[in-house]
Parts: structure tokens; C-alpha cells; sequence
């Protein structure tokens, strides 16, 4: 069963009181919803980040494989492919 996603922006965090996640606890979490079945794109976007950024935590906490799996589960539209991924893909 996958994990509800709740949205906390920064004015509901703050009437809650809670503190802003470090970037240990933001790695964590974004590896128990990667597990539940969660869409890297709504797993930044809970977190309030973006995917980048989360692969760039995920390996300054030393947990590359996590980044791998992030960045796994991403459809690359930022970029044309290249040559030879053209004549790779015919």
C-alpha cells in the first residue's frame, strides 16, 4: 500500500510548529516513499524540493544508490538525445 501524500506547505508547517526537515530526514523520507510506489516528481514536490536537488542530498549523505534510484524513475525531457543514442535507439 502505497503512502498518502500530504502536502505541507510552509504556512501549515508553521501553524503546526514543526521545524523545517534537515537534509538527513528529507533522504529518509524520500527513500520510504520511493519504496511505497511513489513518483520521484510528488516525492520532491512533498518535500519541497525538486528532483535534482534531491539526488544531490541523497549523495551528500552517502547514499548514491538511493540517487540512482531517484534519478532511475525520472523521463529525461530536458534535453534532445544525442547522436548516437539516436542511431542506438533505430
Amino acid at each position: 500500500m502505497a503512502p498518502e501524500l500530504i502536502h505541507l506547505d510552509a504556512e501549515r508547517i508553521a501553524r503546526r510548529g514543526d521545524t523545517a526537515m534537515t537534509g538527513a530526514e528529507k533522504v529518509a523520507e524520500a527513500e520510504w516513499l520511493l519504496d511505497g510506489g511513489i513518483h520521484p516528481d510528488h516525492i520532491a514536490a512533498q518535500l519541497g524540493t525538486n528532483v535534482l536537488a534531491l539526488i544531490k542530498a541523497c549523495r551528500d549523505y552517502g547514499r548514491k544508490d538511493l540517487g540512482r534510484r531517484l534519478s532511475a524513475g525520472q523521463i529525461r525531457h530536458d534535453r534532445l538525445p544525442t547522436q548516437g543514442e539516436r542511431r542506438r535507439a533505430a
